[in-house]
């Protein structure tokens, strides 16, 4: 990104997205957000719940203290739908391997607003081809 900042003179925030995600998330909306947040970049998030498959026990010395069966854990989770300030790319070594992750957190680290964007709505990562079945099927 820095490299493309750079060839075409890019001076206006940008918007980044994994290549491998379905969604309808109002991109217009991520934009309007990132900016009057003042942030220098803003990273779509949303809610994701697990259902832990047994019960979880907390024990101390030996004894039970607690157990919940099947437990719901949630969190929110990193989209890979970014909208990045041109000048928070400075903040990537050149010549190195430098991802997303790794940007959000030295930005944090030095001090620049990083927000959280909520998407609502329809966004499905797809990690392998039976992803992109499930979608079918579910949109049938």
């Amino acid at each position: 990104m820095r490299l493309i900042r750079d060839r075409f003179g890019i001076s206006e925030p940008v918007l980044v997205m994994n290549s491998d995600i379905i969604t309808e998330v109002n991109f217009w909306d991520l934009y309007q957000s990132h900016l009057s947040q003042a942030a220098a970049l803003t990273v779509g998030v949303r809610r994701y719940e697990y259902v832990v498959p047994y019960g979880v026990v907390e024990m101390e010395e030996g004894q039970i203290r607690s157990m919940e069966e099947r437990p719901t854990l949630s969190f929110h989770i990193n989209c890979g739908i970014y909208v990045v300030n041109p000048d928070i790319l400075d903040l990537a070594p050149e010549g190195q391997l430098f991802d997303m992750p790794d940007l959000i957190q030295v930005a944090m680290r030095s001090g620049y607003t990083v927000c959280g964007y909520q998407i609502r709505g329809r966004w499905i990562a797809i990690e392998s081809l039976g992803d992109l079945t499930e979608e079918t099927d579910r949109s049938r």
